[in-house]
């Protein structure tokens, strides 16, 4: 289970990406409990709405466990691993911009934010659908092994 998060060798079926991806979520949940619980609610925001220095850092340790699961289940649908930057470029692309000024402030986005939040969801939206509902290459791939084979 510990290689689910911490090396990008090898291919996983929808299974684990969903096991994976909700430990995740729960990790998440945890730790931002913990934080609230430690500093009080307003520890998890800034005063003008944006999310605290601590729910930053966890959001960024989620998104980097997670580059595994998104790597090896690209390679199970037999994509390159490179597909990933679709998916983390706009959220790394709207954090900087959020944090330089440049998206208006979260509960008042202008244009930039706006825009930066529909092709996220876009993208996000196909991610969804690729990694979490359509079947992997049947039978070994460029990546290795069918993992539903290797499973039976």
């Amino acid at each position: 289970m510990g290689s689910l998060f911490t090396t990008v060798a090898g291919r996983i079926g929808r299974k684990q990406y969903w096991i994976g991806s909700i430990l995740l979520f729960v990790a998440a949940i945890v730790l931002v409990t913990i934080i609230a619980a430690a500093g009080g609610i307003g520890a998890l925001s800034r005063a003008d709405g944006g999310s605290s220095g601590a729910v930053t850092l966890v959001t960024i340790l989620i998104l980097a466990a997670s580059v595994p699961l998104v790597v090896k289940r690209l390679k199970d649908r037999n994509k390159s691993p490179h597909y990933a930057w679709l998916l983390y470029g706009p959220a790394i692309v709207s954090t900087i911009a959020e944090m330089a000024g440049f998206t208006g402030t979260p509960t008042e986005p202008n244009t930039l934010g706006y825009a930066l939040s529909l092709v996220s969801l876009i993208i996000g939206l196909w991610f969804f659908i690729e990694l979490g509902f359509l079947r992997g290459t049947a039978g070994p791939n460029g990546y290795g092994p069918d993992p539903v084979a290797v499973q039976e």
